[in-house]
């Protein structure tokens, strides 16, 4: 299977405290670490990983975490000839790690928001090759709308990740086949002034809302944390609900990208439905199991391992 990621780039810093704070407050923390991430390389190294053919566009800045970009890419494995570089800096971001897993992330876009629909025109043949066409929302609407539309026109599936949220366009979806969201986002979707309290609520209210009726794509999953996912599909009568499983939770930062890794892999696998559900959750059960999101995304033989398990 060949996927092309309309990626990004973070240089990502992180802070576990032992709470988090309060409006105004200042807290001593008990560790840090830095790493490279953004949601789109995360995706592509962690399709790279379960062996994905992976092409990736991906836009830094001309500071030195940029430039390392490169090397790290090529370290992985995966080709670089999609990076493209930009005067000024990198995509830079900050989380706060608490307890239980709780975190808070802001992200300053940096050179990921100059992508523009020219710089998706410049690998246009590339992306059509693809089976798969995979967008989040740490760059511009505009380069995403048209990949998909090229996508679209060449019959290549598309998958939108629409996180750091904001509401998709109607034009957007009209040509994404895939989407996949968190409680949060679902929750701004559908204009919700509180979080569903458990998945059977999260069914009922995907049941007498149909909320996506309207909408043309094929499959809807909403990650839920530690309650696991619910999926709805074209055709099926009822929307499903896959549990998550039971793991240490230390630090839940790339969980969603890491479900989406997993059950991009295993869509194109071949797996059942379910098993790729259960597949994706197991990528993102990985992950928040340890510390950091890069070094975390695991490899096939591992996620077999895991799987095998339970």
């Amino acid at each position: 299977m060949k996927v092309f990621v309309l990626g990004s780039y973070v240089s990502a810093h992180s802070l576990t405290l032992s709470r988090l704070p309060q409006l105004g407050e200042s807290l001593e923390a008990l560790a840090v670490w830095s790493e490279h991430g953004g949601k789109g390389l995360n995706v592509a190294v962690g399709l790279h990983r379960l062996g994905v053919e992976v092409a990736v566009l991906i836009a830094t800045g001309q500071d030195q975490e940029g430039r390392n970009l490169r090397e790290v890419l090529l370290q992985e494995g995966m080709n670089a000839d999609y990076v493209m570089s930009f005067p000024g800096r990198s995509g830079f971001g900050i989380g706060l790690i608490g307890p239980n897993a709780q975190n808070w992330i802001a992200i300053c876009a940096g050179a990921n928001g100059l992508l523009n629909p020219q710089h998706i025109q410049a690998v246009a043949q590339t992306l059509q090759q693809a089976q798969l066409v995979y967008a989040q929302f740490e760059i511009p609407e505009a380069p995403i709308l048209a990949a998909f539309e090229l996508a679209r026109a060449s019959g290549t599936k598309t998958l939108l990740n629409p996180s750091p949220w904001r509401l998709p366009s109607q034009a957007l979806l009209q040509v994404t086949d895939y989407l996949i969201v968190n409680e949060r986002e679902a929750a701004c979707w559908l204009n919700l002034s509180s979080l569903p309290e458990s998945p059977q609520l999260w069914l009922n209210l995907l049941r007498q809302l149909q909320p996506f009726e309207h909408w043309s794509g094929q499959v809807c999953i909403v990650t839920l944390g530690e309650q696991g996912c619910i999926a709805w599909r074209r055709g099926d009568s009822e929307p499903c609900h896959i549990a998550s499983y039971p793991v240490q939770v230390s630090d839940a930062t790339g969980a969603g990208d890491a479900f989406s890794a997993g059950f991009v892999w295993a869509h194109g696998a071949g797996f059942e439905w379910l098993e790729c559900l259960k597949l994706a959750n197991a990528c993102g059960a990985q992950v928040v199991s340890r510390l950091g999101v890069l070094a975390a995304l695991p490899k096939v033989e591992e996620l077999m391992r895991f799987r095998a398990l339970y």
